[in-house]
């Protein structure tokens, strides 16, 4: 029987439906609640298959799983997977793009409001009685103002496409989308750098990547360079931004504010700086957390799970170059018996 590992909690749950599939395909699920890294060392080396979410996956779990076909990301980004160790070992890399763009795209624009129309500061005031805030609280208009959008993949599209119908001028920057594909997009804007995006936006909103090249890619320089009516968006990935930069930029009016969906640590330690800021509006890494996208995100990292296993190459597979070595592993480990 294959064994598929999942060495965390995560919100989302096996169904009986998924239940049922993996006893058709002679497999097993082992859900582990909390282990300690030791543990997950120790019976990753009879599994065949690391469904994970934000473990990190490193040599130390790669190495020694010599039945280990594929491990499959809970999510789109692989910021947290060793790709090159399980390239070098002949283990493919799976994600699940797309589950969740619309998602995304619509929790983006609810921050965009949230920071706008000053919800959280509102709120808290109203219920602690304090009907007067609606007198010295003022809000912003977001009709007519620019959304910076820092990298234009599949959720910065969508987000263009929201802040478009709601009137929003979109101005666009990513050194991997041509000009010319980009002006064919709707209403948007090509920027010809990430400052000349910076200097303009009213709300600039981060849909990039988690790379060497893009750590910090949002530090005191950045926001220095933006309005001091500005508004910084975070959607994508915690490590983009200098956290600390961030918190001195709201506390010094540099920026008006942020709205933070992710964070450099998570969860962030309760006297985070971040936490404390009341010009930063916060919600715990949850854009893509419906029932249609979690359902979506679920079938599809079983679904490569389960091609894997049948020795098909898998859906979505991130580490390609791995392909003829993991056919190789494949053989090797069918060769040697169940």
């Amino acid at each position: 029987m294959y064994t598929i590992l999942q060495p965390e909690r995560h919100v989302t749950a096996p169904s009986a439906e998924e239940y049922d599939k993996l006893r058709s395909a002679g497999a097993r699920l082992v859900l582990l609640e909390d282990p300690r890294r030791d543990q997950i060392v120790d019976l990753v080396q009879s599994a065949d298959a690391l469904l994970c979410a934000a473990i990190r996956v490193g040599p130390d779990l790669i190495e020694p799983a010599r039945r280990l076909r594929v491990v499959a990301k809970l999510g789109t980004g692989v910021d947290n997977i060793d790709i090159a160790a399980a390239t070098e070992h002949g283990v493919a890399v799976t994600n699940v793009p797309g589950f969740s763009t619309d998602d995304v795209a619509e929790h983006t624009i609810a921050l965009v409001f949230a920071c706008a129309k000053r919800l959280t500061c509102l709120d808290g005031a109203t219920r602690g009685g304090d009907w007067g805030v609606r007198l010295r609280t003022r809000q912003d208009t977001v009709a007519g103002k620019i959304l910076g959008l820092v990298g234009f993949g599949k959720i910065g599209r969508a987000v263009a496409r929201l802040a478009t119908a709601l009137g929003m001028q979109v101005l666009a920057y990513d050194p991997l989308v041509g000009r010319d594909e980009m002006l064919s997009f709707g209403q948007t804007e090509p920027a010809d750098s990430l400052q000349a995006l910076l200097s303009r936006a009213d709300f600039v909103s981060l849909h990039a990547p988690l790379t060497p090249d893009t750590h910090h890619l949002i530090s005191a320089k950045e926001l220095s360079m933006m309005k001091r009516t500005a508004y910084l968006i975070n959607c994508a990935r915690g490590a983009l931004v200098d956290e600390a930069a961030l918190v001195e930029a709201v506390k010094s009016a540099t920026i008006a504010g942020a709205g933070l969906d992710v964070f450099e640590e998570e969860p962030p330690k309760p006297g985070s700086p971040v936490l404390n800021c009341p010009n930063i509006v916060v919600t715990p890494h949850c854009a893509a957390h419906t029932d249609r996208a979690l359902a979506l995100l679920r079938q599809r990292a079983l679904r490569s799970i389960l091609q894997a296993l049948r020795g098909q190459w898998p859906d979505n597979v991130v580490n390609p170059q791995v392909r003829q070595s993991w056919f190789d592993r494949i053989s090797s480990i069918e060769g040697g018996g169940r």
